[in-house]
């Protein structure tokens, strides 16, 4: 696990070199960028290969750009990761257009039978009025006009729709070769900047040099310095050295102007400068990056390796179960037995934001979650969610108000943010199966502890997360168990009352508890639809349904 630390460097008078460096360093990245990456069409073959290897390339920008192998080794890394930064989205992205191609086609081929069924009718109708005695008469009738304007309506829509289904094909086509032959499509200074150079004076620049400059600042705004572990202080380039001072090597084209080594006093880091401090007195490796910001001022970020908190929650006090929504985030605490000790709900607005906003904002449901979690020294248990497939058929399966709920979903980045912080917390992460907490939390507990539904699903997490850690049977631990285990809670009168459980008839033996919830989730669906209560009696959902089947309660 590695963490890393910025701090601003207030040192001014180096800033010129910084800029030269990170000058130089650009040039040599955008060359190395298009003899490795950028790929060429291989006539005979028909195949994209590459056009360079990198040894070859290395040898030969070290001797026409003056800079050593170790900062062109860092430069490799620097570009391999942003190419690799650059394929991942392009990944989902092919996800994406594969579930929405998928939809297209199934939305095609569902309107295209009522296209069918339309123009049978049509001439059916046509059909009945030619076998009339007035032959020179038009078809009439309610149906012969619905058929008519129906066939009329859906053909404009499956055109419009094949359109859109041709353009992700081409799409996906594009994308699928840029993964496989690793070159994807990205922009040095980015897209955002460079489209402003067709409206100058709309975007605050007088002339085009001024464009143009900021432009060459935005390409050259960083460099890196690779850290090794077998290296000075961790760093061959900028290297810790004694009484406080970082000195920094400079590249060989601009040793006559600034000098062979550039030295400076070590920064303070306001966050984690104890760790890359203790990484300055063990030699381990640390990788910095210099980066100049739109306030003026240069920054040096340092990664080190950061070893995650030793746990200190355990699961026999009992768990915090967290449910994500579209504008809350629901939390549960509970008991060693299961029981609720308490259940709120925190505001989380997503919906119109920006992404510094939704990020800020789920920071602080996280802190607070993961803070209750390491003062009770309870886990958290939270659902293992993917919502790949269903944003991709946004566009013909769901209404607009659900799309639009599920397209701000920001549950990754949640949930990203929570694995990171309960490492940093020791505070242990539990992520379980999403399946039927829900409609489990609905039914068993909203009604009976008085909170909402999604409070009652956080309550159903969080027991599904101490239900899973351990499993009872009848049978002993001597020899192969050829019943169905029954997973309970942490409750020893609960585990003692399915050991000493009679066996299960045979019919039952083998079927799954969330079987039996899917029946019962069908059952209200369909009182739903008709308009009743799920507890109105006769016809309505009743109680739940017997979970007998396999002994389980969670």
């Amino acid at each position: 696990m590695k963490a890393t630390y910025e701090t601003r460097l207030p040192d001014r008078s180096l800033y010129p070199l910084y800029e030269d460096v990170a000058a130089l360093t650009a040039h040599v990245e955008h060359r190395l960028y298009v003899e490795v990456y950028v790929h060429q069409r291989d006539l005979k073959d028909e195949v994209y290969v590459h056009h360079r290897d990198l040894k070859d390339v290395k040898r030969e920008l070290l001797e026409s750009n003056g800079v050593t192998g170790r900062q062109f080794n860092g430069l490799a890394r620097s570009l391999a990761g942003k190419v690799a930064a650059a394929l991942e989205p392009m990944k989902l992205h092919r996800s994406a257009l594969e579930g929405r191609i998928t939809s297209a086609k199934s939305w095609v081929k569902e309107k295209e039978k009522k296209v069918a069924a339309a123009t049978k009718v049509i001439r059916t109708e046509e059909k009945r009025a030619r076998s009339t005695s007035r032959r020179t008469k038009a078809p009439d009738g309610c149906a012969f006009a619905k058929a008519v304007a129906e066939r009329k309506r859906l053909g404009e829509q499956l055109h419009h729709k094949r359109r859109y289904l041709a353009n992700l094909e081409t799409d996906l086509a594009k994308v699928k070769v840029d993964i496989e032959t690793s070159n994807p499509r990205f922009c040095f200074g980015g897209r955002k900047l460079l489209g402003k150079r067709s409206h100058l004076v709309e975007n605050g620049y007088a002339a085009p040099d001024d464009w143009r400059e900021a432009w060459h600042a935005k390409r050259a705004n960083q460099f890196l310095c690779l850290g090794s572990h077998d290296e000075e202080s961790g760093n061959q380039t900028l290297t810790y050295m004694a009484g406080g001072t970082l000195r920094l090597r400079v590249p060989p084209a601009l040793e006559g102007k600034y000098g062979h080594w550039a030295t400076f006093t070590a920064p303070d880091f306001p966050y984690g400068g104890d760790k890359v401090e203790a990484a300055w007195a063990a030699d381990k490796p640390v990788t910095y990056r210099f980066l100049h910001r739109p306030d003026g001022w240069w920054y040096l970020q340092a990664t080190v390796e950061d070893v995650p908190a030793p746990v200190t929650t355990m699961p026999e006090l009992g768990a915090i179960g967290v449910d994500l929504n579209a504008d809350h985030v629901a939390l549960g605490g509970l008991d060693r037995f299961g029981n609720k000790t308490w259940a709120r709900s925190i505001p989380v607005v997503i919906y119109k934001r920006s992404h510094a906003q939704v990020e800020a904002a789920l920071g602080d449901v996280v802190a607070e979650a993961v803070g209750a979690a390491k003062l009770l020294g309870k886990p958290i248990v939270a659902e293992k969610l993917d919502f790949t497939e269903k944003k991709a058929r946004l566009r013909e399966l769901f209404g607009p108000k659900y799309a639009r709920m599920l397209s701000g979903f920001a549950y990754k980045k949640f949930l990203s943010m929570l694995e990171a912080r309960c490492a940093r917390e020791g505070v242990e992460l539990i992520l379980v199966n999403p399946a039927w907490t829900s409609l489990i939390g609905l039914v068993k507990f909203a009604s009976g502890y008085g909170v909402t539904s999604h409070q009652a699903a956080a309550l159903s997490i969080g027991r599904r997360g101490m239900g899973v850690r351990k499993r009872f049977c009848k049978c002993t631990d001597d020899g192969p168990c050829s019943h169905t285990p029954r997973p309970v809670g942490l409750s020893e009168r609960l585990a003692t009352k399915a050991r000493n459980a009679p066996p299960l008839p045979a019919r039952n033996r083998g079927r799954h508890v969330w079987s039996d919830w899917g029946r019962y989730a069908k059952r209200l669906r369909e009182d739903f639809s008709l308009g009743r209560c799920p507890s109105e009696g006769e016809g309505g959902g009743g109680p739940p349904p017997v979970l007998g089947s396999t002994g389980s309660r969670l």
